[in-house]
């Protein structure tokens, strides 16, 4: 990366890792001294933990065979942050 990004320059890394193994791993890099490392989490929506859920409940089948599935459906609303008046 460094070599790529111009002096001055930022790059963004998007990564699902743990934050501390994940910064662990860049300070690490031999080009660690040259550059300013910054971490931070974002948070998933609540629908983007739901799509999650249900892809990880799913396996190999496709997201629309959650609505045919009314026990998974429901696991991953309790499991989210779906609001419990709708579940």
């Amino acid at each position: 990366m460094v070599r790529v990004c111009r002096e001055g320059g930022s790059v963004l890394i998007v990564t699902h890792g743990a934050p501390a193994k994940r910064m662990a791993d860049f300070n690490s890099f031999e080009w660690r001294k040259l550059v300013d490392i910054q971490g931070d989490k974002a948070q998933l929506s609540d629908l983007s933990q739901l799509i999650n859920l249900l892809r990880a409940g799913l396996k190999d089948k496709p997201l629309s065979h959650a609505l045919k599935d009314k026990d998974l459906l429901t696991k991953a609303m309790k499991e989210g942050t779906i609001p419990r008046s709708i579940v």
